[in-house]
């Protein structure tokens, strides 16, 4: 049995006549005939009893037609999923990002813009250091993810550049390293720092130390700070 056969049938279920029946769907009356007897056959039963003005369904017609007359809308509308789904419209998706990336307006931005834009779509959002969202890309456990890819491991991942960011110092007003920009490295050489471990955020870390040594200055690491706040 076919959609078309289901199709044929309601037609002519619903005009209770051959004739108008083939004009509505676009086919001749005697193919029509056929494929209602093809159908009949096939179930073992009549479903139409033909009379003066047309035809009439049967007992067993009504049945059929009760159970199969909702059958071309599921059908339709199953379709209209279906590309919702490949167009990325509906389902979920699974998004990472670093407690850093957090505080980007590119990211908030894409994020409400995405919500808007896909409102069917189950959003999830996992917070974490940028070596733990790369492993769980590569794994399958998220979709995508924004991350600092500069210490991480990338191999098998497609990265999309968003945003180029300079690294900045947080000091107090009152530091002689405050006046400059950019900021004289130098001026804080015996400055304990505040940074994220390296375990952590390989990335941001690295390209503290890096700028330091870069400034002939060897960073003073100082207090952890495990989050970025």
């Amino acid at each position: 049995m076919e959609l078309r056969h289901i199709r044929y049938f309601l037609a002519v279920a619903e005009e209770r006549n051959f004739t108008r029946a083939a004009a509505k769907i676009g086919i001749g009356q005697p193919p029509l005939s056929q494929q209602i007897k093809d159908l009949e056959a096939e179930l073992g039963v009549q479903l139409f009893r033909r009379i003066p003005s047309g035809a009439e369904l049967t007992e067993a017609g009504k049945a059929f037609h009760a159970a199969v007359r909702t059958l071309p809308d599921q059908a339709g509308a199953a379709a209209v999923l279906a590309r919702r789904a490949a167009r990325g419209e509906t389902g979920s998706l699974r998004l990472g990002f670093t407690g850093s990336a957090s505080l980007h307006p590119v990211v908030s931005t894409a994020v409400r813009a995405y919500r808007r834009l896909y409102p069917e779509v189950e959003l999830s959002l996992t917070e974490s250091n940028s070596t733990h969202l790369s492993e769980h890309l590569a794994e399958g456990v998220l979709d995508a993810a924004f991350l600092r890819p500069g210490s991480v491991n990338l191999e098998g991942l497609a990265v999309h550049d968003l945003v180029d960011e300079p690294v900045i110092a947080a000091l107090p007003a009152s530091h002689p390293a405050a006046a400059s920009d950019p900021v004289d490295l130098s001026l804080l050489k015996d400055e304990p720092l505040i940074m994220t471990p390296r375990h952590l955020g390989p990335t941001v870390h690295d390209a503290a130390v890096e700028a330091f040594r870069a400034a002939g200055v060897e960073p003073v690491m100082g207090q952890a700070a495990p989050q970025m706040t």
